[in-house]
């Protein structure tokens, strides 16, 4: 195993990887009503995400299954923590209870069909993104989970969020791409400030 392994854990895999890890804990805080750990650990992978690709673009390696192997990753990783954490804090907010968990599914599965649409229509060196991003969404998604804190119709704020987010990341909407030093610096920031100030 060890011998395979060794082919694809360049450092934006281990990177990549260790975005999964943040995602999987993500999921485990917010099934546990841990809201602020899970939000921040959402806002942390979106970081890491813009840090492996930029990592990977850097490196460019010639080996087109490794490639393949990473893109792959990557996708898996933005999936957990993209798609499904903030469908499982969502539906932990909600009590589980039926609208909220419609609403988390709807989410979660606009996600998965963003993830393999970019995969499938992604143009090398494009500076726009057909649809919302999956790693927007999530970080959009952490605000609504805030600002839903606010007010008394907070669940009725977040599940429309998650639906309005949902259609979004499915939309042919085009979003012009940040540069790095937003995606990985800038956004992140604000979200973990956000979430900090709310615990």
């Amino acid at each position: 195993m060890a011998i395979w392994l060794s082919r694809y854990m360049d450092a934006a895999n281990v990177i990549t990887l260790s975005n999964v890890a943040g995602g999987v804990g993500a999921i485990l805080a917010a099934a546990s009503g841990h809201i602020a750990l899970a939000s921040a650990l959402i806002v942390l992978c979106g970081a890491v995400d813009h840090m492996d690709g930029h990592v990977a673009r850097a490196r460019n390696p010639d080996d087109r299954q490794a490639r393949a192997f990473g893109g792959s990753l990557d996708m898996v990783a933005d999936l957990i923590g993209f798609s499904v954490a903030p469908a499982v804090l969502l539906a932990w907010l909600g009590g589980f209870a039926a609208p909220a968990v419609a609403a988390a599914l709807f989410y979660a599965l606009c996600g998965a069909l963003r993830l393999v649409r970019f995969e499938l229509e992604a143009t090398a060196g494009s500076r726009l993104y057909a649809g919302l991003p999956t790693t927007y969404a999530a970080y959009l998604f952490v605000i609504a989970v805030i600002g839903a804190s606010l007010v008394e119709t907070g669940l009725a704020l977040l599940i429309g969020a998650a639906v309005g987010l949902g259609l979004l990341q499915v939309s042919s909407i085009r979003i012009r791409k940040p540069s790095i030093a937003v995606t990985a610096g800038v956004m992140p920031l604000v979200g973990l400030g956000l979430v900090i100030w709310r615990m």
